[in-house]
C-alpha cells in the first residue's frame, strides 16, 4: 500500500478513535433502559469517489467499539454502531438522518465531505443531534453555535500552509492549477485559499480547466502544463487525483504535483 495513502488512512482512524471517545460524554448521560444498547449513527459517502475516507473512518470506528464492547461496554451497556450510506440519499440527504434518529442513536459521527456537511448540519441543529465530523473541514462551517464537532483543521488554514510551503521551501513561483466539480465546496474552497495565500506571497495561481464528469483528461492535463509551471496543484477525491496524475504522465509532463495535504507532494 502507498505509505502516503496509508498515512492519510491511520490519520482519519485516529481520529475516529477520537470521536467515539467523545461521544462516550453523551451517551453516558442517555436516560434510555440499561438493557438496551447504546445506538451511534455513522453517516458517510461510500461512493468511489469517497470510499477511502469513508471507510477508514467507519473501521476506526468499528475497532474503538469492539474494544469498549469487549470490556463489559458503557455501564454495563454495549455499543451498536448503525451505518447509513449517504449516497443512497443523494436527493435528500437529511433521510438518512431521519432513520438515524428514529433508529435512536444518541449522535451520529459524519458527515464526511464538507458538501453534504452543509446540507446535513441545519437539519442536524433543528433535530439537536450532535454530529461529530473526522472530515468535514469547509470554513464556511466555522464559528457557529450548531450541533457539529469537528475534529480536523479547516482547510483553509491547511491551504494557507501549502501554499508557504511550495512557495517557501521548494522555491515555486508560478503554480497551474485544476478542481474536480464535485465537492465543489470542499475543492473550490481549497483551490482559492491556496491562491489567496500564494499571490499573496509573491506568486502566481492560474485556473486550467476543471475536471468534471465528461471532461477529456488529456485536454485538463494539457491545460496544466501549457503555461510551464513550476508546480501543478489538483485539488479532488483521491481516484480523480491519481488519474489526473497518470494524464500528466501519459503527455510527459515531469513537474511536481501538490494535492489537497501537505504531504502529498511528489514528482511524477
Amino acid at each position: 500500500m502507498n505509505k502516503r495513502l496509508s498515512r492519510k488512512h491511520f490519520v482519519y482512524i485516529i481520529g475516529a478513535l477520537g470521536i467515539i471517545s467523545v461521544l462516550i460524554i453523551g451517551i453516558l448521560l442517555s436516560p434510555r433502559s440499561l438493557k438496551e444498547p447504546i445506538r451511534v449513527g455513522f453517516l458517510g459517502e461510500f461512493s468511489a469517489h469517497f470510499a477511502d475516507w469513508t471507510i477508514a473512518c467507519r473501521d476506526g470506528a468499528v475497532l474503538r467499539i469492539e474494544e469498549i464492547n469487549a470490556t463489559g461496554g458503557i455501564q454495563g451497556r454495549a455499543i451498536e454502531l448503525i451505518v447509513k450510506d449517504a449516497d443512497e440519499f443523494k436527493d435528500d440527504p437529511t433521510k438518512a438522518v431521519d432513520q438515524l434518529v428514529q433508529a435512536g442513536v444518541v449522535a451520529i459521527i459524519g458527515p464526511i465531505s464538507s458538501t453534504a456537511a452543509m446540507q446535513i448540519v441545519p437539519y442536524a441543529n433543528s433535530k439537536h443531534i450532535l454530529l461529530v465530523s473526522p472530515s468535514a473541514s469547509t470554513n464556511a462551517l466555522s464559528n457557529q453555535d450548531d450541533f457539529l464537532i469537528r475534529v480536523t483543521q479547516t482547510q483553509v488554514q491547511h491551504s494557507r500552509i501549502m501554499a508557504t510551503y511550495l512557495f517557501e521551501k521548494l522555491g515555486w513561483r508560478k503554480i497551474t492549477g485544476t478542481f474536480t466539480t464535485m465537492n465543489r465546496t470542499f475543492v473550490e474552497e481549497v483551490f482559492n485559499s491556496l491562491k489567496d495565500k500564494f499571490e499573496q506571497l509573491g506568486g502566481r495561481v492560474i485556473l486550467g480547466e476543471l475536471i468534471s464528469e465528461n471532461a477529456d483528461s488529456t485536454s485538463v492535463a494539457r491545460s496544466l502544463v501549457k503555461d510551464h509551471p513550476d508546480g501543478i496543484f489538483v485539488v479532488g477525491h483521491a481516484l480523480a487525483v491519481a488519474n489526473m496524475c497518470q494524464e500528466l504522465r501519459k503527455i510527459g509532463a515531469l513537474y511536481q504535483i501538490a494535492t489537497s495535504g501537505v504531504e502529498h507532494i511528489h514528482r511524477i
